[in-house]
């Protein structure tokens, strides 16, 4: 959304959501002609404490919604403990310096332990994140450097570093994070797996989101072309969601993409799939309104059906 005002990124987290004016308005205990003006640019929002509480009732951040860093005032605000750790793990160059000693763990330690930093962090444990990964990635480095670097031990060093760039993206720490993420890509650069690579290069686009980097994590993010290639009708058939979600998410890239065309039709791909994938899935909603207000001349009948379907023309 880069260019957009204030007022239009509450407006597209707001429809995201699913959530009405009046709704939100109501839940930052303001009237929805307030939010209504502040949408259409009539008027700004000239409080902290009011963009705080948009962002949480959108379930975003306050960078979401300016469209730019900020921080509080010297003192105000608390930073967890172990980054500069973090730091020095990542300023080291093992492969440089010739340190290929064997890790103290085992592969299998390493992989556990690696699986634990993922958990602690789909559990908001950021302390315990933090606090695991200098001892994490040096082990990582000496398996990835002692061996031949097998596609075990090329898989297990990328996840790691990607536990660590997510980490340190969701507290703001832009450099190391981007730094983490590189490394990570680096390194599934020299893996098959179409799942390792993307992973890797999701990491650093939000690496390079959080530091306001968005042009070049927009050229980046051109790996939507390895996101076309991969085969949903290999995942098992049970996971009819997770095979949708898959259209879903390209269609919204292809959406931002501004190609129509191909995001209707994984669009239609992720109905046929999970019909009510489309119907409950708000993300669907915006991307179709998206296109909706692009098109320059009548739309056409299988668009509007598709909206129809989508509650997007509601």
């Amino acid at each position: 959304m880069a260019g957009a005002t204030i007022g239009q990124r509450i407006a597209v987290y707001r429809r995201r959501r699913g959530l009405s004016q009046a709704a939100v308005a109501g839940l930052v205990g303001r009237s929805e002609s307030w939010l209504s003006q502040v949408e259409r640019g009539i008027r700004s929002v000239d409080r902290l404490s009011v963009l705080l509480d948009l962002a949480r009732v959108l379930h975003v951040e306050v960078d979401d919604l300016t469209g730019k860093a900020w921080q509080y005032a010297p003192n105000g605000a608390s930073t967890i403990a172990g980054l500069d750790a973090v730091s020095r793990a990542l300023s080291r160059y093992p492969h440089v310096v010739g340190d290929r000693n064997a890790p103290d763990d085992s592969a299998e330690q390493l992989r556990q332990r690696v699986s634990q930093a993922h958990r602690d962090y789909q559990a908001a444990d950021y302390q315990r994140v933090i606090d695991a990964l200098p001892d994490l990635l040096a082990g990582v480095d000496q398996l990835y450097l002692a061996g031949d670097r097998d596609t075990a031990a090329s898989v297990l060093y990328v996840e790691a570093y990607v536990a660590c760039a997510k980490a340190l993206t969701k507290l703001g720490a832009a450099e190391p994070a981007a730094v983490a993420a590189d490394r990570a890509a680096l390194a599934a650069g020299q893996n098959d797996s179409l799942a390792v690579r993307g992973m890797a290069i999701y990491q650093v686009v939000c690496a390079l989101l959080r530091g306001n980097r968005t042009a070049e994590a927009e050229d980046l993010a051109g790996a939507l072309d390895a996101a076309e290639a991969v085969d949903v009708d290999r995942l098992p058939t049970g996971l009819r969601s997770r095979r949708a979600q898959v259209h879903l998410d390209v269609a919204w890239a292809q959406s931002q993409r501004k190609r129509d065309a191909d995001a209707v039709l994984h669009l239609l791909e992720a109905e046929r799939i999970a019909p009510e994938t489309i119907r409950f899935n708000v993300i669907a909603r915006e991307t179709l309104r998206e296109i909706l207000a692009r098109q320059r001349r009548r739309p056409s009948s299988t668009l509007t059906n598709l909206a129809a379907r989508a509650g997007a023309l509601e």
